[in-house]
């Protein structure tokens, strides 16, 4: 009895409950994380069983639709009288046909895959939805409780609208109480903390910080903090304005049609790589069991996810400050991420390969370290 409760227990999980929490977990994301363990047990359960039915279905219509561009019998061992055999069989407390089983096994370990992988993207297309104010308008269901990131990153209607120029970054004058005394501070804002529970601010971290120095006729004049980041507590706040500072959009209309080629580009390569995941021959690669595909997948989409930052980063440089930071992460992740292709079409074993990914890795952040370094050491010597 305890057997057959296990295995319809593992049964209704990954069918009904992993593809939801995949969901909310790529939904809650960033700014938003704390509010995915937000709300009691019951509400939570109901919401991850509502988004793992939306998972199914949107799978069923992507997988229908798959089959009939396709125009072939995809994942063929799957079928209603094949899955409905196998659990009777294990309702009665019997095992199936190591023949059957294993066939069944197969095709249902990549289509629960291909759910798992659908779950992920929905997440990711909802959580982009939620963070466009145009469809934020369009369904206010999709607004976060965070409402702390709409005010702090100038999403709100207020925040200025001015043509051919885009959000910033956001500055704050923050009046703390400090002993008993009223001293204000101003800076750029570079990050803050919420309540896990009530979404309250806790804290809140300027930079490049200045405070208000005032005389005895309310003239005053601003004096800089040194230190590179200043933390206030939302308990010692009194007051707070903020400041949505824009700069100029870059309107050059090539680099746009650009950029949504990229994205086009990319969304449209993800779908392939998805489509390819439910085949049960790869066109023109051959990989030998079903964790070569899951290895080939997820490796070739972690490549596309790096290479269309890097060309997203040339059509719109970023500061000149961190540039070279994501290049560097860039040009990591691509080496690391292509000598595992060296296990995934078998050239060598998994367990080689993860070794010469450690010493690739740790060799390579090496160099880059001692690189920044000896920059840092001469312009230091220039001083």
């Amino acid at each position: 009895m305890e057997f057959n409760i296990a295995l319809h227990t593992i049964f209704y999980v990954s069918i009904f409950i992993i593809p939801g929490f995949l969901l909310r977990r790529f939904y809650f994301t960033g700014e938003f994380n704390k509010e995915f363990s937000q709300g009691n047990l019951m509400e939570r359960f109901i919401w991850t069983i509502f988004s793992s039915i939306m998972v199914l279905l949107a799978s069923s219509f992507f997988f229908y639709l798959l089959r009939v561009i396709s125009g072939k019998k995809l994942l063929s061992a799957i079928s209603y009288s094949t899955i409905k055999e196998i659990f009777d069989l294990l309702s009665n407390n019997e095992i199936p046909k190591s023949s059957k089983f294993f066939l069944v096994y197969k095709d249902f370990l990549i289509l629960i895959l291909g759910v798992y992988i659908a779950a992920i993207l929905i997440g990711i297309v909802f959580r982009k939805a939620a963070l466009s104010n145009f469809l934020r308008s369009l369904f206010p269901v999709l607004k976060y409780k965070n409402y702390w990131y709409y005010f702090i990153r100038g999403k709100v209607k207020l925040a200025p609208k001015e043509s051919g120029m885009v959000y910033w970054y956001t500055d704050a004058d923050i009046l703390v109480d400090q002993n008993g005394k009223a001293k204000m501070y101003s800076g750029k804002i570079t990050d803050y903390f919420i309540n896990s529970e009530t979404n309250e601010l806790e804290s809140i971290f300027l930079e490049d910080t200045n405070r208000y120095k005032f005389d005895d006729n309310g003239n005053y004049q601003l004096v800089p903090i040194p230190g590179h980041t200043l933390c206030i507590p939302f308990n010692r706040m009194l007051n707070m304005n903020l400041t949505y500072v824009n700069r100029e959009k870059n309107q050059s209309w090539k680099r746009n049609v650009v950029w949504w080629l990229i994205e086009i580009s990319y969304y449209g390569l993800v779908f392939i790589l998805v489509s390819l995941f439910f085949l049960e021959d790869f066109p023109f690669i051959k990989l030998n069991s079903i964790l070569d595909k899951i290895g080939f997948s997820i490796n070739t989409w972690v490549l596309l996810s790096i290479f269309k930052a890097i060309f997203q980063n040339i059509v719109f440089p970023i500061e000149s400050s961190k540039r070279k930071v994501t290049l560097t992460a860039n040009i990591i992740g691509v080496i690391v991420s292509s000598i595992q292709y060296l296990w995934i079409f078998d050239i060598y074993g998994f367990f080689s390969v993860l070794g010469l990914t450690a010493i690739v890795f740790f060799i390579l952040v090496f160099k880059f370290v001692n690189v920044e370094k000896k920059e840092e050491n001469s312009k230091d010597s220039l001083k």
